[in-house]
This record gives structure tokens, sequence and C-alpha cells, in this order.
């Protein structure tokens, strides 16, 4: 049975190894019968007039030459109101062109419309004294098209010589140049000032986006006039250009944009945002579905193969397409389809008649056209015009830079060097390839060279030697280094540290010898170290060299202290303290270990007997006091400690043991005492300044606060915190305008803007503030804001202060203060109950509770209000009587007092954030 079933697998495949080989054969065989027809192209264009587009555009003028004479002649006289001297007149000769207002127009607008108006008025008219435009007609939509026939300025003054470097490449004019729009009403033209001026009013100032905006505003426009288009008409009276030029409008438009637009129109205008949005696929989703219901709308059908072409189906577009271009010879945006689908097809002779209409229609084609354009004329051997193409991308915006580098090239072909030059001057600083930038360094090295100029000569041929470090030469021999240090251990283990163990052999010196032990102890084996130490440390005579053998049994010590080997340091620190009894840092080290190992008294006499012998050492009063906390001689150990502090004002974790220990057991006098003996010393630092101002502001102790203030100038802050705390004891004592200064220091601090926190001027700094980018610690951020808000609304400026705690909720919703501000008493409550911790000092618990007792007030909420009153009283009880509690009734320190008047209803009601 296994033999058969053998045989039968052999067979098996045998059998698909023979059939895939025939089928492989036939299409190989038939491959080259499809390359044989493949090589044709699509479309022959036999069928196509070399002059299509020049006499579809004279038949156009032929059919409609009555109404395009009208529209001339309407264009003539409104070129002959901006120089009218009399700016009633102007307005009112202007009126009378106009077509009538929409009801949508707000009041007070008109005069606006009209001197926007009069502007693009005067701007077509210099550009077209001679009314040299185009006029296209869609039955009661018509546009007058200013020829841009004309070189550009740049272009011009470069010839002359007069512009060379960065400003010579790419055309002048940076506004884009609206059209005049009329619109057929009651068998008479009028020109639509109302979209004229909404379209001009949307002017972002970013070419490529106003460009892209007002293209596709005008497809709006023109089929507004369509009933199942009408819907545009609300779109057109509202704020259109920005809905187009916003990125985001695709995801929250299409639900409000329902209640106005039915069918196709909804379809055409979220294909809009989506294309705006660069989701082409969606784009075309839409689009297809709007072409589907609109019947053969040529402007649909246009919209519709550009976006085809966009995502790089352009050989898709039909031919009949171009047939039905006859109707409207002067629709740019199809000239520019049409002329990509062309140059897609090799017919670059009809590519170039299409563009060539389209930019004198409209100078603006978009990058992406400017690009297709170059193309077909590089195919033609017009490599100047191809230059001239794409050197104006670059007036599209900065990232656009690239099209200059191209345009040069072509310069280089057409042997235009001077402008050549001219772009690779400007885009050299860039470009981020290496290789291109050493290409055009090189180049301009040549032509300066050979035109003489040696100052530009050497600068290139920096920037030409400068490109080396950017090339994949360098990375590699920066790769390599990274690699190395990757295998730095390994590397010091097998070859530094032997190599210097011998050359310690012949000889030893204590510096040598260090760096061995350190590269022990950092890359290789630490005992291997400690055992090389050792040996190094009884080499040394002690009679001849006893500060060399004192460092070294100190380092050795040291060390085995920092890897928890107590045992063995007390060892070196005694064969130490024998050598020399008076050495302190020998009585510290075996402190420290006999601290390690638990024996505590023994520790402490070596600390006493250290401050016998160096007094002015604070870690000796230190690490004793700590050690009279461990057994249990805490108002002994408090004072040593506060001692260690007195001695070095820069040794914080005393500072902060002092306090944390004088707050938690209410000893409130001795640390007022305490605080009150370091201010007398001087030498005050940051962490002392804290801890001084929030000491005194919960005590409400106005002198002692004013006292710290005339310090501020001698402390050097530069935590956020310190900023922080001296704010919100200017806020106490009334200082507002001082608080809200150093709150914006304190915000421009934690996000790394040093600099910008010294500004002088207040409304620079709070604008700095609130207008750069986000920081990393949210919550810090959000407790700075919400000080500066608190602040605004002890100022009166409410207006100012809402705007901050709506800015807080938007970034955390759950920030429970900030809903408190805004009075979200019951999203309040919930968020605030869960502040209230064990872990907090009472005081700060207090506040909460009043916060939420308020809120329960508010929201009638009789049950959880007395529980929160117990829970006030409680924590009240148990703080100070010279401790205040921060109210977030009156946004400012009470007494406990009046506290438990707030809680137990006992004053007058006043309005919560008033």
């Amino acid at each position: 049975m296994k033999i058969v079933l053998k045989h039968a697998l052999k067979v098996l495949l045998l059998s698909a190894v023979v059939l895939s080989a025939l089928i492989s054969g036939r299409f190989f065989f038939m491959s080259g019968q499809l390359y044989s027809s493949q090589a044709e192209p699509r479309y022959s264009f036999k069928s196509v007039a070399r002059d299509l587009f020049d006499e579809a555009s004279q038949n156009y003028e032929k059919s409609y030459s009555s109404e395009i004479s009208i529209i001339k002649n309407l264009v003539s006289q409104l070129f002959s109101i901006p120089v009218i001297p009399s700016q009633i007149e102007r307005v009112e000769k202007l009126s009378r062109f106009c077509a009538p207002a929409g009801p949508s127009r707000e009041a007070g607008t008109e005069i606006a419309c009209f001197a926007s108006v009069l502007d693009i008025l005067s701007e077509a008219r210099d550009a077209a004294p001679d009314l040299s435009g185009r006029v296209r007609i869609v039955e009661n939509r018509a546009v007058f098209y200013i020829n841009n026939e004309t070189p550009s300025v740049s272009g011009r003054l470069l010839e002359t010589g007069q512009l060379t470097g960065k400003s010579a490449a790419g055309p002048e004019q940076k506004k884009y140049a609206v059209p005049l729009y009329f619109r057929k009403n009651k068998d008479e033209w009028f020109l639509d000032s109302d979209y004229m001026f909404r379209i001009t009013g949307g002017r972002t100032g970013h070419l490529y986006q106003d460009a892209e905006t007002f293209i596709l505003a005008e497809q709006l426009w023109l089929l507004s006039q369509y009933k199942e288009f009408s819907g545009f008409d609300f779109l057109l009276e509202g704020d259109f250009p920005a809905g187009l030029n916003s990125p985001s409008a695709a995801n929250t438009s299409k639900s409000q944009m329902e209640r106005h637009l039915k069918g196709p129109a909804l379809d055409f205008y979220m294909c809009l945002l989506e294309f705006k949005a660069g989701r082409y696929k969606q784009s075309y989703s839409h689009i297809s579905a709007c072409r589907a219901l609109s019947g053969e709308n040529f402007i649909v059908e246009t919209v519709f193969n550009m976006i085809l072409s966009q995502r790089k189906f352009g050989r898709l577009i039909d031919e009949k397409y171009v047939q039905n271009y006859r109707k409207d010879p002067y629709n740019y945006l199809a000239l520019m389809v049409i002329g990509e689908y062309y140059n897609l097809n090799f017919a670059f002779d009809l590519s170039a008649s299409a563009f060539g209409l389209a930019s004198k229609l409209n100078r603006y084609l978009t990058p992406h056209y400017h690009v297709v354009y170059a193309n077909t004329l590089e195919n033609l051997k017009n490599y100047k015009a191809a230059g001239d193409e794409l050197s104006k991308c670059s007036s599209y915006g900065p990232e656009f830079y690239y099209t200059r580098y191209l345009a040069g090239k072509k310069y280089i072909l057409a042997g235009e060097d001077k402008k050549a030059a001219a772009e690779f001057e400007t885009v050299i600083s860039s470009l981020n390839f290496a290789e291109t930038k050493r290409e055009v360094a090189r180049w301009l090295m040549e032509h300066h060279l050979k035109n003489g100029n040696l100052p530009s000569y050497y600068r290139y041929r920096r920037e030409y030697y400068k490109s080396f470090f950017n090339s994949p030469m360098f990375i590699g021999l920066m790769m390599v280094f990274w690699f190395g240090y990757m295998l730095r251990k390994t590397l010091a283990r097998y070859l530094m540290i032997p190599f210097l163990k011998a050359l310690a052999y012949f000889y030893k010196n204590e510096r040598l010898c260090g760096k061995i032990f350190d590269a022990y102890c950092n890359f290789a084996d630490g005992e291997s170290g400690v055992r090389f130490y050792e040996s190094y440390i009884k080499s040394v005579s002690r009679q001849d060299r006893p500060g060399v053998f004192e460092r070294s049994s100190l380092k050795l010590g040291n060390y085995l202290l920092s890897v928890y080997r107590p045992e063995e340091a007390k060892k070196i620190f005694a064969g130490l303290l024998a050598f020399r009894p008076d050495c302190s840092e020998a009585l510290l080290g075996l402190g420290m270990a006999e601290y390690d190992l638990k024996n505590i008294d023994i520790a402490i006499e070596y600390f006493m007997s250290g401050i016998e012998t160096e007094h002015d050492n604070h870690l000796f009063y230190y690490y004793a006091g700590i050690c009279n906390m461990l057994k249990g001689l805490k108002k002994e150990a408090i004072e040593l400690i506060m001692i260690s502090y007195k001695i070095n004002s820069s040794f914080e974790p005393a500072l902060n043991l002092c306090n944390n220990y004088l707050l938690s057991n209410n000893m409130i006098t001795e640390l007022v005492a305490f605080y009150d003996d370091l201010f007398v010393l001087g030498d005050l630092n940051e962490n002392y300044v804290q801890n001084y101002l929030k000491l005194n502001t919960c005590r409400m102790d106005a002198s002692r606060i004013l006292k710290m203030t005339g310090v501020y100038d001698k402390i050097k802050a530069a935590r956020p915190e310190t900023y922080m705390h001296m704010a919100l004891a200017n806020r106490e004592l009334e200082l507002f305008e001082d608080a809200s200064i150093l709150i914006c220091r304190s915000i421009l601090l934690s996000g790394g803007y040093a600099r910008l926190s010294g500004l002088k001027s207040p409304r620079l700094l709070e604008f700095a503030a609130l207008n750069l980018p986000r920081y990393k610690n949210l919550q810090s951020f959000n407790h700075e804001l919400l000080e500066l808000g608190i602040t605004f609304r002890r100022m009166g400026q409410d207006a100012k202060a809402e705007k901050i705690f709506k800015r807080i909720i938007k970034r955390s919703p759950d920030y429970a203060y900030a809903n408190y501000m805004l009075n979200n008493f019951n999203r309040s409550i919930e968020l605030m109950a869960a502040e209230i911790s064990e872990s907090n000092y009472p005081w700060n618990n207090a506040s909460i509770v009043e916060a939420i007792y308020h809120c329960l007030k508010e929201t009638n909420n009789p049950q959880r209000l007395e529980r929160y009153r117990e829970w006030g009283i409680h924590y009240a009880r148990s703080i100070s009587n010279e401790f205040g509690i921060f109210s977030y009734r009156y946004l400012k320190y009470i007494p406990k007092e009046r506290f438990l008047k707030i809680i137990s209803d006992r004053e007058t009601e006043i309005k919560i954030n008033s």
C-alpha cells in the first residue's frame, strides 16, 4: 500500500510540473504578441487636429460674440471707475454695475465689499489696460480672465543684469490675482461683487493654498446656477474659502452640509474637501457618485478627470472628454487636465498647446501642473521654457524648493548659465541630499571661476567640501565610531586595561593607577579592580608618600561603600585612621560603614568624633541626626540636622527633612524660628525660598512674605517652582500684576524657554506663555494655567480667566479645579472627591472639602452636604490655629475660624467664583 501511494505521489508531482511548464510557455509566447501590440500608443490621435485649441476658441468667439462684446464693454466701464477722484462717485457708479446684495450679506460690510472690488479692478486695469483678456461664458455665469502672456518682472530684470541671487528666480507676484466674475440677471450682466469680496477675503497668504482653493471655489460658483447644485448658493454666501482651506473640514462638514446639500451637490462638495485634505481615494469615490447623478455636466467631468490623473490613472481618461472640451474652450482646469492627458500619451505638441492656453488664462496652474507642463516642454527640447515653468513652483511656498534645482538643470541644457546660477544659488542652502548639494556647489564653483568671481568661487568651494560631511562615506565612518562606542566596555576590558597595566608595571603613578581602577569599575570586573588597587596601596610608602596613601585609601573605601561592602570598607578606613588619627574623611567613612551594618550606637560615636575633629563638615551633623532619629531621640536629631543645613545651605536633604518633620508634628513655631534663623544667616537658595514662602503664605504672615520679596532680585532663580511660589505669595499681598508676570515666567521655564522668561514686557511674557508649543508635563502646565486664571479673576479680568480655564478643559477635560472655576459643579464634585487623600496635608484636604461643599450647595444635595461638613470640621481641627486654608470661594487664604463659619453656614451667602 505504501509503494502504491509513493508512486501516485510521484505521478501527481510530475503532472504538476508538466502542466506549469505548458502554462508558462503559453504565456511566454503570448507575451511577445502582447508586447508588439502594446508598443502602439493607446490612441493614435490622428483624428485630433493640430490646431484643435485655436479652432475651438475661434468657434466659441463667433458663437458668443454678442455676449462677449457686452461683457468687454462692461469691463471697460468698470476699468474707468478706479480713476474717478471722488470716492462717493466711485462707490455709486460701481454699485450700478454690481449684482444685488444677497440676504446673507452682513450689515456694514457693503463699503468693505466695494473697496475690495475696487482694488481688484485697479489690479486688473494695470495688468490689462487694453482689455486683452478672454471671456468665458457658462450659461448665466461669465468670467473675464486677464491675459498672462507678458514675461515676469524677475525674468526681465535677470536678463538685463539687474537681479541676481536669491530674488532672481520665480514669479514676482505672491498674491493670487482674482479674475472678474459676472452673473446674468434678467438678461443683464452684473459684476458678482459678493463672491469676489468673499474669495479675496479668504486669502491665506500661502499661494499654494490660495491657488487650489480659488480654482475649486470657481467650480462651485459655476455649478451653483444648475438646479441640482443650487445648494451651493448657501455655501457661497458664507466663509467658503476657510472651509476649503481647513484640512479637517472633511471630517466635520458632512453632517452639517446634509441639511443644505443633497444628492450630487453633497458628493461634489465632499469631493473637494477630501481633495484638499490629500485623500484622493475618498475624493474619487465622491466624484464618481456625483458624476453618476449629474448626467454629463462638463465641469463635473473635468473635476473627475483631474482627480483621476492625481491618482496616477491619467491614461484612463476617455478621449471623448477632449472632444467635449469644444463647448467650453476657456475652461483652464479642463485645459490642464487635457494637457496632462496628452503628456501621458506622448502627444507632447498637443499637451504644450493645452498648457499654453491654460497659462494665458491663469498664471498659477498649481505646482503639479507646472511640473507636468515643464516635462512636456523638456520632451519638445524647449529647455528654457521648461526651466521657467519649474521656477514658478518656488513661489507657491518653501516646500517646493527642489523645483529650483530642476529648473537650474533645464537652464544649463538651454545654455542659460546666468539663470541656472541664480536658481542654484537660491536653492543650495535648502538641499539635504549630499550628492545633489555637491553637484550644485561644483557647478557654481566652475561657473564663478570662469567668470572671474573669486569670492563666490571660494564660498561655493567651501559648500562643496562641507557636503562631504553629509555623504554616505562620512555616515559610514560615524557608524564605525558608533560601533566602537557600543563596544567600549569590551575594548576597554581587553585592550585598554591590559595596556595600562603593562604601563603601570614600569611606571607606578597615582593618576595612572587611579585610571586603571576606574576602568575596572566602569568597564570590567570591579572585584579585579579592588584587588589591583589594594596591591597598589600596599606598595605605596606611607612615610615617603603619605598624601598618595591617604587619597588612594579614601578612593577605595568610598567605592566599597558605594557597592555596599561595608565590612571591607571599614577595614580600609580603620587602617587609614590608624595611620592618621585626625583624618575626618576616615571617621565619616567608618561612621557610614557602621550605619550600613546597623550599628547605630557605634556610628553615632564616629560621627560625634568627626564633629569634634572637623566641626565645619555638615555631613557629620546630618548623619548623626539621622542616627539619633533612628534611636528615637527626635529632638536631638532635628537639632543636629538643623545645624547641618545652617553650615551648608545648599544641602537640600537636611532642609526637606526638617521641614517635613516639624510640619508633621505640628511644630509650627519651631519651624518659623528655624527659617528666621536661616534668613538672618543669608546665603539663601531656591529650595529654602520655596519652603519659606509656602509656609508663610499658608500662615498668612504678610510681614515675613514682604521681607522675602525684598530679596527676590538677589536670588538667582532657575526653577519654575520658585517663580510659582513667589507668584502665589505676591497674589496674597494683592500684587496681582507681579504675580501674573512670575507665573508666566514659571510656565516658560517649565516648557524649556529660559531665554524668553527674561522678557521685560508683561504682554510679551503672557503671549509667549500662552501660545508656545505644548509642554511635556501636562499636569504641571495645567496647575500653572489654573493659578494664572485665578490671578486674572482676582484682578477682575474674568474674560481672560475664563479663556484660560476653557483652555485647560480642552486639553484635560477631567481637571477638577478648572471644572469648578467654570461652574461645572456636578462634574467637579466627583473629580474633587478623588483629590482627597490621607497623604495630603490637612489644610489641602480642607480646601478641597470647602470647594466640594459649595458645589453640593449649588446642586442641592443635603445628604452629602452634611457628610462633607463633618469632614471639613475634622480636617480643620487637625490644623494649627496659625495656618490658613485656601478658599475656592474667595480665591485666597482665609483664617481657620472663617473656614469653620463657611462650612457651618454661618457666613453671609456670596456667589461662587465672583
